[in-house]
C-alpha cells in the first residue's frame, strides 16, 4: 500500500500555525493534522472514479484525491500510461493557460478515454488567474508532477463557476468543493444536485466545524454532543450550524480537524467512521 505524502505547499489540507506557510497560519497548538489523508482514504474505500473537484488554489484537494486514484491503480496492477510531463514545464503551463482561456477544457492526457485510467479528475475553478486563492494553474501542474500522482489518473482542467455549472451539471461519483460553503451555499447546492445525489453522487463541503474564538475548544455546543469549535472556514458562528441542521438536511461531519468536512452521502445511512470498513 501506497503511503500518504502529507502535502507542504500552502493549501486548505496542511495545517496552519503562526509564522507557518500561509499569511493565514494560526496559533492554535493542535493545527497540524490530516485531513487531506482522510480524503485519500474515503476515495480509497469507496473506490471513486469520476471526481469534480471546485476550488482547486494551488491543487491541494486534487493531490489528495489524485494520490487515492494512483494507488486504486498500483492495486489494480495498471500499466503506467506515457508520462505527460515529457513536456516542458513552461511549455505545458502554456498549453493549458491557451486551453483554459478559451473555455474549453484542456487535459493532462491529450486521449479523452480512460480506458488505462483508474479514474478522473475534472479539475475546476471560476478563474485561473492565480490571484488569491483563485486557480494557479502553473502551480497545480506543478504538485501534481512533484506528488508523481498522475500515472494513471487523467486531469481536466476548465475554467467553470459553480453556480453556472450546477444549473446543467454533469454526473460524478464523487464532488469536493472548497468555494465560500455558508449554509445558505450547501443547502443551494444539495437541493440542485439532488438527482445526482439520490443516484449515489457523493458530495464533501470543505469545512465542517466552527471557528475557534466562538467557543473555547472542547467545548460541546450543540445536542449532539459534537465538538465543533475548531478553527473553521465554512460555518463560521455557531448559530451557522443550527441553521444547516434546522433545515433537516441529512449531513454528516466527517471531521472537524483542518480543514473539516461536511458530507452528503445517501448511498448508505451510517454514521462516520463506518465508512473506512474494508470492503
Amino acid at each position: 500500500m501506497v503511503e500518504f505524502k502529507e502535502i507542504s505547499f500552502p493549501s486548505s489540507y496542511v495545517g496552519r500555525r503562526k509564522g507557518g506557510l500561509t499569511t493565514y497560519a494560526c496559533d492554535r497548538p493542535d493545527c497540524q493534522i490530516d485531513g487531506g489523508k482522510l480524503l485519500f482514504e474515503f476515495i480509497i474505500k469507496n473506490k471513486f472514479q469520476k471526481i469534480i473537484d471546485f476550488g482547486t488554489w494551488s491543487g491541494g484537494s486534487v493531490i489528495c484525491e489524485a494520490q487515492a486514484l494512483q494507488e486504486l491503480a498500483d492495486r489494480t496492477g495498471l500499466n503506467a500510461n506515457e508520462d505527460p510531463y515529457h513536456k516542458d514545464m513552461d511549455d505545458l503551463i502554456s498549453d493549458a493557460t491557451t486551453v483554459i482561456d478559451k473555455n474549453e477544457v484542456w487535459s493532462l492526457y491529450p486521449e479523452k478515454t480512460c480506458g488505462t485510467f483508474s479514474g478522473e479528475i475534472n479539475v475546476f475553478d471560476q478563474s485561473w488567474d492565480g490571484e488569491g486563492q483563485n486557480g494557479n494553474i502553473g502551480a497545480t501542474l506543478n504538485n501534481i508532477k512533484k506528488y508523481e500522482c498522475y500515472k494513471n489518473v487523467q486531469f481536466n482542467l476548465k475554467k467553470m463557476d459553480i453556480w453556472e455549472w450546477i444549473k446543467n451539471p454533469d454526473s460524478f461519483d464523487f464532488l469536493h468543493i472548497d468555494v465560500g460553503n455558508s449554509p445558505e451555499n450547501i443547502l443551494k447546492i444539495v437541493d440542485a444536485l439532488s438527482d445526482q445525489i439520490n443516484e449515489g453522487g457523493v458530495i464533501i463541503f470543505g469545512g465542517g466545524a466552527l471557528r475557534y474564538h466562538y467557543a473555547p475548544f472542547g467545548t460541546q455546543i450543540n445536542e449532539d454532543g459534537i465538538d465543533v469549535s475548531h478553527t473553521m472556514v465554512s460555518l463560521g458562528h455557531p448559530d451557522n450550524y443550527q441553521k444547516l441542521k434546522d433545515t433537516g438536511l441529512d449531513f454528516l461531519i466527517l471531521t472537524q480537524e483542518y480543514p473539516g468536512f461536511i458530507c452528503i452521502d445517501r448511498r448508505i445511512r451510517m454514521p462516520w467512521p463506518l465508512y473506512l470498513r474494508e470492503k
